[in-house]
Parts: C-alpha cells; sequence; structure tokens
C-alpha cells in the first residue's frame, strides 16, 4: 500500500561518526596512505560479493608481495574459506559498544581503499561514513543507482562488472597512482561535508517554517 501524502519532504540523514572521529582530512589521507589496509563492512555474504572481494584481494595481494590486509566487518570466519592469514574477521561491530566503536573507527580511519563488489542494491550507508574518512571507495556498478554515492573518478570508482580481475586491477591501479588516490582521498570527504546532523535539524526546522508560514 502507498500513501500520498501532499507536502511531504525527504530529509537527508547526517553521518553517525561526524563528530565522534573528527581527525583532520590531512591526518586521515597521510594515515591512510602509509598503510596497507583494505576494508569491506557490511552483511550478506552472497548479496554484498565478499566471495568476489576475497578473490580480488588474493589476487591484487599477490601483485604486492602479500603485504596487504582485507579487514571484513560483519562477515564470520565460516564463510570464506580459511587458508589466507592476510584476512581478518570481526563479525558485527555494535557502535553502541565502546570497544566496537572504537574498532569501527579505527579500521576506517587506517583503510587505504574500501571495497565492495555488491550483487545487489540498496547501496548501503556505510559508504558515507568511509567517504567522511578520506577512504575512496570501489563499487560495483549496479543499476539502481551506485552514481547517487559514488562518483566514478571523483571520490571512487564504479566498476561495471561481477569479476574478481576487474575489482583487483582497480585496486591495484589505483594503490599505484598515489596522486590519483589522494585526490580520490581528498574529495571523498568533501563529497559528504554537507551530510551532518546539524544540517539535518536544519531543513527539518525550515520544512516546519515554510508549513507553519504557507497558505491555510
Amino acid at each position: 500500500m502507498r500513501y500520498r501524502v501532499p507536502g511531504a519532504t525527504q530529509l537527508n540523514a547526517g553521518i553517525n561518526m561526524e563528530k565522534d572521529m573528527n581527525a583532520s582530512p590531512e591526518e586521515l589521507i597521510a594515515r591512510k596512505e602509509a598503510s596497507r589496509e583494505i576494508l569491506f563492512i557490511g552483511r550478506g555474504f552472497h548479496k554484498r560479493g565478499v566471495d568476489i572481494l576475497v578473490e580480488a584481494f588474493q589476487l591484487f595481494n599477490a601483485r604486492h608481495n602479500k603485504t596487504y590486509r582485507l579487514h571484513l566487518v560483519g562477515v564470520r570466519p565460516g564463510e570464506v574459506e580459511p587458508g589466507d592469514e592476510r584476512i581478518r574477521f570481526y563479525g558485527y561491530l555494535n557502535k553502541d559498544k565502546p570497544g566496537d566503536r572504537e574498532t569501527y573507527w579505527a579500521l576506517l580511519a587506517s583503510a587505504r581503499l574500501f571495497v565492495f563488489p555488491m550483487r545487489f542494491g540498496p547501496i548501503p550507508g556505510v559508504i558515507r561514513e568511509a567517504h567522511w574518512m578520506c577512504t575512496p571507495v570501489i563499487l560495483t556498478n549496479i543499476p539502481n543507482g551506485s552514481a547517487e554515492k559514488v562518483a566514478h573518478g571523483w571520490d571512487g570508482i564504479l566498476v561495471d562488472s561481477l569479476e574478481a580481475a576487474d575489482f583487483s586491477q582497480q585496486m591495484d591501479e589505483l594503490v599505484r597512482n598515489r596522486d590519483r588516490w589522494r585526490e580520490m582521498a581528498r574529495n571523498s570527504r568533501e563529497s559528504v561535508r554537507a551530510n551532518t546532523w546539524d544540517r539535518t535539524a536544519r531543513q527539518f526546522l525550515e520544512a516546519i517554517g515554510d508549513k507553519h508560514n504557507g497558505p491555510s
């Protein structure tokens, strides 16, 4: 059933970590540039393409002498075949728990790339958190709106396939091109700079004011 409500206003939600993790973009970019950490946060092994990511990471890491690590948040060890010591599992991290929250922030703060080879939408909100933390995102160019979250070539890469080799290639090209990576890292923060809860509150108050002052 659909309700046709006249005069409805859509408010964009803020980013839940905007005030808690307030490191400057310069600090974050310097930390990430020195790191060799790849990050995935999501639930739904098949839907979110974790199997594709694991294969892509192994292809990528073989070209870098196995010096990178892949951190899988929301994924249980039994969902991935054992044997790769460079892959770490965290299960679900509850940001309402101080220990889990600190781990979550630390992973986002150190991630060189956020890679998400999803098979189906909708696009998860965690991508905005990755961008807030100056993290370029590599995402499947799914037909239901990838561009709404990731602008290809600006704050990330949209991959036109679900092939692990294609994701691996994009990961490799981006980490090898430091100038391009730095530009995308800066653009990532810029792309979500307006997505704050303060702005959401202002929009809400403005919407109320418009309704109150409008014609009766």
